[in-house]
């Protein structure tokens, strides 16, 4: 569990890194249909980690990803992960769909009034849009 819980910590600190409390912004508002889905997800995303719910962190994961982290343990894991992170802010400022993937381009705003630009990658599973990579 250890040389996975290392990984994991250091890519949740990049989901989460910086000071301050998540903005209340609803980027998905600004979407429609199955955009705004993925929209939500991300923003889904942002809140389990602000709540520090490890749970709710797995069950927007796909499968894959889950059982990557740690198939029996994920919940437990997440939490231990991001015990120590602080919340950022993400917006959702682009979605593009192909199918059952799509990608959220998010502006990440950072603890020092910088921001960076990440991308999301999902895939719809089960009617839901799910997590298929942490940045």
């Amino acid at each position: 569990m250890r040389c996975v819980l290392a990984p994991l910590a250091v890519v949740l600190a990049l989901v989460l890194a910086g000071c301050g409390g998540a903005s209340d912004k609803n980027s998905a508002k600004d979407f429609t249909g199955d955009q705004a889905k993925v929209a939500k997800a991300v923003e889904d995303l942002q809140s389990a980690a602000k709540d520090r719910d490890g749970a709710k962190i797995c069950n927007l994961l796909t499968a894959q990803l889950r059982d990557s982290i740690s198939a029996d343990a994920c919940p437990t894991t997440v939490k231990a992960a991001i015990k120590e992170t602080d919340n950022v802010d993400l917006i959702v400022t682009k979605v593009l769909i192909a199918g059952t993937s799509a990608t959220a381009t998010v502006r990440q705003k950072l603890s020092d009034k910088r921001s960076r630009v990440v991308e999301v990658p999902l895939v719809k599973s089960a009617a839901a849009w799910r997590i298929a990579q942490l940045p």
